[in-house]
């Protein structure tokens, strides 16, 4: 690795050479710097806990569609936003540092890189000890980043440069992070199981069908549409589990799910999300409807009939219909043009198969993207209809704080690339402890029994990770 941390070095001093007069004319003294090299022969993926151990802060992310995947270590710059104004105070804040960056991206034939990752909690809220680590909303500028796709590994090293530093000092201190950095040797094979579970047993199954009900009666008079009900359960595990045993058991259970692990402090909020938010790409937005739920069956037979039944369920076609509908609505609102709607489908994963509608919406100048996020989240499929009066019953009526469970996850660039996934199926773990969260979209026709049947094959997604 001596050759390629030599050749990483000598680019970096080229590519400063090179902005040398935009970082002398940077507005107000400061740039922000965002410099990508191959390197190849390095495997992020197999050093995961090794690597998030040298920083009190990491974040990991895999994308199963586009089949890349990128570890992000400690930060240069955070923008942290707690209540009820922080999209827009994110968006505002944001918009200082687009002015002062350079990079040299466009070197990669269009190849699209995170710069951002981070997250927010489902709503604005006074966290307890077991969120303390976690803002309202948080994007943080990584200054490391490890970047794989198409089993091409790039370094994204990102830098806050006064104009009056000197070269020599930037280029120090990538030296001494690659210095114990690619030192760094593969994580140790590790494995923990659940010592103990929380939450399930036959009393709390009561406490939680009885709040249902109370819902489903709350729904009986017109005003609210839908509310979507969570729950969670707590494990006592055999000792605190690493980020790369987590990340490989969430990998291999969960295909074609997002899967993400944002640590912070002692705090890993940890999931394999089914769900994109909202994906942006050449002004072209991408989002869907993942709404409506069948289990999976014991056959091929079984599993068809099951599907079929599912894509003629009133109840779930109505529930579905509710997503579709508050998702096309703001991408309108947003971008002025009408959304193409595919045909309604099925999403069949390991457990637990959903009705799938895909939304794409093109937008010519694709601003203020945190505007069109807060008018999209949390969507019905989390949330409820109407949006405001779910929030104010699921505060009433949940007895747990979601945190970033069916909160927003992801990563964005200023190139007008995002990735935002919503946090479903999803844990906190703080040491040898994990919270495992799941959740059920109740209507008027909802069966109290049956959705917390669907709440624990939600529930299997975190379980079978230490099973």
């Amino acid at each position: 690795m001596q050759d390629i941390s030599t050749e990483i070095i000598s680019s970096l001093n080229n590519f400063l050479a090179g902005s040398k007069s935009k970082i002398k004319d940077a507005p107000d003294g400061q740039v922000l710097i965002n410099f990508i090299i191959p390197i190849p022969g390095f495997d992020f993926e197999k050093k995961i806990d090794s690597l998030s151990k040298l920083f009190p802060r990491s974040f990991y992310y895999n994308n199963p569609v586009e089949k890349f995947s990128f570890l992000a270590l400690d930060e240069i710059l955070t923008v942290a936003e707690n209540g009820d104004g922080r999209f827009a105070a994110t968006e505002k804040k944001l918009k200082g540092w687009r002015e002062k960056f350079i990079s040299n991206q466009s070197d990669y034939n269009g190849m699209q890189f995170p710069l951002f990752v981070g997250a927010m909690k489902f709503t604005v809220e006074h966290s307890d000890n077991d969120w303390k680590d976690f803002n309202d909303s948080t994007w943080f500028l990584p200054e490391i980043i490890f970047f794989k796709q198409s089993e091409k590994v790039f370094l994204i090293f990102n830098s806050l440069v006064p104009s009056t530093s000197s070269e020599d000092r930037v280029v120090k201190k990538l030296k001494s992070k690659l210095e114990i950095i690619l030192k760094t040797k593969d994580d140790e094979t590790s494995s923990v199981t659940i010592k103990a579970v929380s939450g399930n047993t036959p009393k709390d199954k009561k406490k939680w069908k009885t709040i249902v009900q109370q819902l489903i009666d709350k729904l009986e008079d017109g005003s609210l549409k839908k509310a979507v009900i969570s729950r969670r359960v707590e494990l006592q595990l055999t000792d605190e589990p690493s980020l790369g045993f987590v990340k490989d058991k969430l990998r291999l259970s969960n295909d074609g799910c997002y899967i993400f692990i944002y640590r912070n402090n002692k705090s890993a909020f940890f999931g394999a999300s089914p769900e994109l938010l909202l994906k942006l790409n050449d002004n072209e937005f991408t989002t869907g409807a993942l709404a409506g739920s069948s289990v999976r069956g014991k056959d091929d037979a079984e599993d068809k009939q099951l599907e079929s039944d599912l894509l003629k369920s009133d109840k779930n076609l109505r529930e579905h219909n509710l997503v579709t509908e508050h998702i096309i609505n703001s991408l309108k609102t947003y971008s002025g043009s009408v959304p193409a709607v595919e045909q309604l489908t099925v999403r069949k994963l390991k457990n637990i198969q959903h009705l799938y509608t895909r939304i794409t919406c093109h937008n010519s100048s694709a601003s203020n993207i945190f505007g069109l996020v807060k008018d999209l989240f949390p969507t019905p499929a989390v949330c409820g209809v109407p949006k405001e009066t779910a929030l104010n019953i699921i505060e009433d009526l949940e007895t747990d704080q979601r945190g970033l469970y069916s909160g927003i996850i992801g990563w964005f660039n200023f190139n007008n690339s995002v990735e935002l996934v919503v946090g479903i199926r999803s844990g906190l773990s703080i040491g040898s402890r994990v919270l495992a969260y799941s959740g059920a979209g109740i209507v008027p026709d909802s069966n109290p029994d049956e959705e917390y049947s669907e709440t624990e094959i939600k529930l299997k997604s975190i379980l079978s990770v230490f099973s």
